[in-house]
């Protein structure tokens, strides 16, 4: 039998008998490592790009109208600059944020670069075309310069999942590498 966590013996501890604990590592997943990532990573996911997200769409889901009418609370209503409103739309918005957010909450939560990768990676998807629109149409109701700086906003969130995610694959072990038994 190879070594408690080593591809082989179920991927967990011996139990008490002495035979393979059937509950596999919480790190080991198809016989290779999902590598921790740095807590400051874990800390930018929830604070740079998860809460914002479900901010966001728990106003838009839970109050569509004032949503609508008053994002983001100060300064121009940038949503209200492109009418008009529709509230299914409006709370659809809202429940995309949420789960954006949401995979960016449990992957800070499980720390490990796999569950990170893939939340970053739905977050850059969700957020491309989002700034993308933004960049190419402007509001009719905002100034050229309210347009410039919410383009410019939307698209940091796009270089602060591109510094998180370096975070999350550099000095690490490759999680290709399988275990050794």
């Amino acid at each position: 039998m190879s070594a408690p966590g080593r591809a082989g013996d179920g991927g967990g501890s011996l139990g008490g008998d002495g035979t393979a604990d059937p509950r596999p590592d919480e790190n080991v997943r198809d016989g290779h490592v999902d590598v921790p990532v740095p807590r400051w990573v874990r800390v930018g996911l929830v604070v740079l790009l998860a809460a914002p997200q479900l901010i966001v769409g728990v106003w838009a889901v839970v109050a569509p109208r004032s949503w609508f009418d008053s994002f983001p609370g100060v300064g121009p209503a940038l949503v209200a600059g492109d009418p008009p409103f529709n509230q299914h739309l409006a709370s659809d918005v809202g429940a995309a944020f949420v789960a954006t957010g949401a995979a960016l909450l449990l992957a800070a939560y499980w720390g490990t670069r796999r569950p990170v990768q893939l939340a970053l990676a739905t977050f850059a998807v969700f957020t491309i075309p989002h700034v993308t629109f933004h960049t190419l149409n402007p509001a009719p109701g905002l100034s050229a310069t309210a347009d410039v700086a919410n383009a410019a906003l939307l698209a940091s969130g796009l270089g602060w999942a591109a510094l998180l995610w370096w975070g999350a694959t550099r000095d690490s072990i490759d999680p290709d590498v399988p275990v050794a038994t």
